[in-house]
């Protein structure tokens, strides 16, 4: 077989051996056909904390030169490190007897009335004015009870709205008593009755039993079923803002 020869049959089998191939799905690639990065996709808007940091806070006020860093105008910083408990019912320097953050208040909530345009100069600054989806989420998310990854914020909204119906007085529910003032000492670094198990590990979500009921891990036998018990379970979102609450050391705050 001469050169010529030689370079016609090595392209013959190669076009047979891609013939063979099966199409791709186009899994795990984004829309431009590149790999897709674990965590790396964008978080839809929805009226949650971490939603509202990803698509609001970030990107529209904890810019250089506004609410972030040493310098943020109040001292009022908005990355994602600082916002919720600069603003989860903090008193408003600018218009006294209002919170920044009023749970279940949006109206009396001074940062939607800023948003709005009708406490002063709308924010933020020198950007065009968020949407009205972006607005209607902070609202909903205020209105919801501001849920968020701190201890204030989660005995309202999930154990006092939800948990102590069976979780209080002299006999709780499983030895547990989350009334407000109970529920952290009662739940950080303490191992269930009879199991070595730990109900929350300050720093570390993923070793806390707590999760494994909220969300239904490996439940069944001792370790019992998926609360809330018999009722309508939480979203995954409200379980991740615990489950924050708990990665950033389960603070009494």
């Amino acid at each position: 077989m001469n050169y010529t020869q030689t370079i016609w049959a090595f392209l013959f089998v190669g076009c047979l051996q891609l013939s063979a191939c099966e199409p791709g799905t186009g899994e795990g690639l984004d829309s431009n056909g590149n790999p897709i990065t674990p965590g790396s996709q964008p978080i839809p808007l929805s009226a949650d904390f971490v939603s509202i940091q990803a698509n609001i806070f970030t990107p529209n006020c904890a810019l250089s030169g506004c609410h972030s860093g040493n310098t943020a105008p109040l001292g009022l910083r908005l990355d994602t490190a600082s916002s919720y408990a600069a603003i989860y019912d903090q008193d408003s320097s600018q218009v006294p007897g209002l919170k920044i953050i009023a749970p279940l208040d949006a109206d009396n909530s001074y940062l939607v009335r800023k948003i709005e345009g009708i406490a002063g100069t709308r924010m933020p600054l020198d950007l065009p004015a968020l949407s009205a989806d972006k607005i209607q989420a902070i609202r909903d998310w205020v209105n919801n009870g501001a849920l968020g990854p701190s201890l204030m914020s989660i005995q309202l909204s999930v154990f006092d709205a939800i948990c102590i119906t069976c979780h209080f007085g002299t006999v709780p529910a499983g030895s547990l008593n989350l009334e407000d003032g109970q529920s952290r000492s009662n739940l950080v670094g303490i191992q269930r009755p009879f199991d070595p198990e730990i109900r929350v590990v300050a720093g570390n979500a993923n070793s806390s039993f707590l999760i494994d009921k909220l969300e239904g891990n490996n439940l069944g036998g001792a370790r019992g079923d998926r609360m809330p018990i018999g009722g309508q379970f939480l979203s995954q979102n409200t379980i991740d803002v615990i489950r924050l609450w708990i990665d950033r050391g389960a603070l009494d705050d």
